[in-house]
């Protein structure tokens, strides 16, 4: 009799580790879930700011580069000057990128002189 109640202590008592083991497994893996949402949102910012295809769309060959920069919400992630057909000009680059999914878009715009001289072409799918 002894040893069939050491036998079922033995066996509840390894249960409840089991149990256990599975509870820590579980809470570490919501722990780590829990860390790679925090650090997607705090690297969203990192890649540029968000920017609509719609904003983009309404930007027009002739505008400054303050109605460019006020049509897109925000200043370019990266300006870079370039030799263009022998002339000099400065391309405006807009990158967003969505630090949940990965998701990348990027456009960029041509200007000479503070006037935008090249639009990209948008699709319409990406407006929709």
């Amino acid at each position: 009799m002894l040893v069939s109640n050491i036998s079922i202590c033995h066996r509840f008592l390894s249960i409840g580790k089991w149990k256990t083991k599975k509870e820590n497994i579980m809470k570490k893996n919501i722990s780590i879930l829990i860390a790679i949402f925090i650090m997607g949102i705090s690297f969203s910012g990192c890649a540029g700011k968000s920017f609509s295809f719609h904003d983009a769309k309404t930007v027009q060959v002739g505008d400054s580069k303050e109605t460019l920069i006020q049509k897109m919400g925000s200043n370019p992630y990266w300006i870079r000057t370039e030799q263009i057909d022998g002339q000099n000009v400065v391309k405006y680059v807009y990158v967003s990128v969505n630090g949940l999914t990965g998701a990348t878009k990027s456009l960029s715009f041509i200007l000479k002189e503070d006037k935008v001289i090249q639009v990209p072409h948008i699709p319409n799918e990406l407006l929709e």
